[in-house]
């Protein structure tokens, strides 16, 4: 049904002309969350004040749990997601405190179109989860697959608490735009 209606339906859905410099990757619909366990309200307010510090260094954020709403179909959502709003974003944050199957889709689309990523997780369990979750993505653990996912990633961000995670990423994503500017 989605495919029939191709890109006059999305126009009816969403304003093609905004534009996103950060995406927020990240679990959002509450079923994923309610599935860890997780406090909806605490989540939604940690991704709350991702957005707002990128607010505060000048950009605009994508956060989805804001700009998805929960009654469109999926192939909808990742259309959104993965085919415009990844594409045309300077940065993507993938944070991986909650695994998530979208998320993983959405790293590998910033991955496919050559939009650097800053990770975030708080143990290394996180992290061995998303070298699985590629691998299986890449269907081959090849040197050049690995070094294609080494270029992608701008940071990888450990932390052990939210105080901490907000520092490291503002300091990362200062980085990641004074090189922009240096590189244009």
């Amino acid at each position: 049904m989605f495919k029939k209606r191709g890109i006059k339906y999305l126009n009816k859905c969403y304003d093609f002309r905004k534009n996103y410099d950060v995406v927020l990757a990240c679990a959002f619909f509450p079923s994923e969350i309610f599935y860890f366990k997780k406090d909806l309200k605490e989540v939604h307010e940690f991704y709350d004040k991702i957005g707002q510090l990128i607010r505060n260094i000048g950009k605009r954020p994508y956060l989805p749990h804001k700009e998805i709403d929960l009654e469109w179909e999926t192939e909808k959502v990742d259309s959104v997601i993965n085919n415009i709003i990844i594409p045309n974003s300077d940065i993507v944050i993938g944070y991986l405190g909650i695994d998530s199957n979208l998320v993983q889709t959405m790293l590998y689309s910033a991955q496919r179109n050559r939009v650097q990523i800053i990770y975030l997780y708080n143990d290394s369990e996180s992290l061995e989860r998303l070298k699985n979750e590629l691998d299986s993505l890449y269907k081959e653990k090849s040197l050049e697959k690995y070094i294609e996912f080494k270029k992608g990633v701008f940071e990888l961000i450990e932390s052990k608490d939210e105080k901490e995670l907000l520092s490291k990423l503002e300091l990362s994503l200062n980085r990641f735009y004074e090189n922009k500017h240096i590189n244009i």
